[in-house]
Order: structure tokens, then sequence, then C-alpha cells
């Protein structure tokens, strides 16, 4: 499934990661962004990386891989990313915008709801 996000600013790292990863990284950057008491930090949980996993592998891999390279997630003590780490301070202002012009579509298109405290998708 490759639905193409209206995201004219970015369509650079839309063709390179894809939608899945747009979608796990306007996830992550919401949680941080409306919770006040954790505004650097989130955490994604297993369940929410695994189901993402399976629907793009490859492109979720991407993200991640340059995500690290940034320090701006960080694997758990088991190496692996079964939490993942967010910081949102250092997230680039490309990768908010994208954020930003992702969540006003996945709301338009229906793919998800933003809360008060994160987004959930249907």
């Amino acid at each position: 499934k490759t639905t193409k996000m209206y995201n004219p600013k970015n369509e650079q790292f839309d063709e390179q990661f894809g939608l899945g990863a747009s979608m796990v990284l306007t996830a992550l950057y919401f949680d941080v962004k409306n919770k006040p008491e954790c505004i650097q930090y989130s955490a994604l949980t297993s369940r929410q990386l695994s189901s993402l996993a399976t629907t793009s592998p490859r492109t979720t891999a991407n993200i991640l891989d340059r995500m690290e390279a940034q320090d701006l997630i960080k694997r758990d003590y088991n190496g692996n990313y079964r939490s993942i780490l967010v910081n949102l301070n250092k997230l680039p202002e490309d990768l908010v915008n994208l954020c930003e012009n992702n969540a006003k579509e996945f709301e338009k298109r229906a793919y998800a709801t933003i809360t008060s405290s994160k987004m959930v998708f249907a």
C-alpha cells in the first residue's frame, strides 16, 4: 500500500521512507508534544512497532536507522527497539513540519484522531 501523503515540502522524505514510517514518526511526535510531563522523550510500545514493522518492514527500518544516526532515538538495554525513545528537542524542522502536515492529512482521511494526549490510528 503506497498511499502518498500530501506533503509538498517533504516529498523527498516521503519517497525515501514511505507512509508507514511517516505514520510512526507522526505518532511519536504527537505523543511527546502533547505530554508536558515528558517533553523530551516518548516510548513506542512493542505492539505498535511490530504492527508497523509487518506493514512496511523496509521503510520502518530505514527511518529508525536514520533517526538513530541523528541521535533522535535510542535502543533499549537489550539492543532492540522494543521501546523507542524520541528526543523531540532534536527533531529537525523538516520532520516537525512533516508531522504537523501528516497529522492534518491523517485526520482528514480518517486514518487517525489526535486526542489531547496522543494520536490514535483507525
